[in-house]
């Protein structure tokens, strides 16, 4: 869900390297959509999946633009757990 109560925060796992589990969901429409946040609680920090394309990430096969007012990510995985890994050095984002 959307809101500072229950944010997902990623670990730093190594030089560059944020990872944890994350529990996506696919039900069609916005619930599949998410984005990155750098400061917690500031909505004016959120990164949005254009602004990673822009940057040079590549993205797993199952994340996509949502193409929503916001351009958010959209997750088109099965619903389930997952492991996310962001990694600024190798610019890529992905999930497992």
């Amino acid at each position: 869900g959307w809101g500072w109560t229950s944010p997902v925060q990623l670990l730093c796992t190594g030089d560059g390297v944020y990872s944890g589990n994350v529990n996506f969901q696919n039900n069609g429409g916005a619930d599949n959509n998410f984005r990155f946040f750098t400061v917690e609680g500031d909505w004016g920090s959120g990164r949005n999946y254009p602004y990673y394309e822009d940057e040079g990430f590549t993205f797993s096969g199952n994340l996509a633009n949502a193409a929503d007012d916001d351009n958010n990510f959209a997750f088109t995985g099965t619903t389930g757990s997952y492991f996310l890994n962001f990694d600024t050095v190798s610019k890529t984002i992905t999930i497992e």
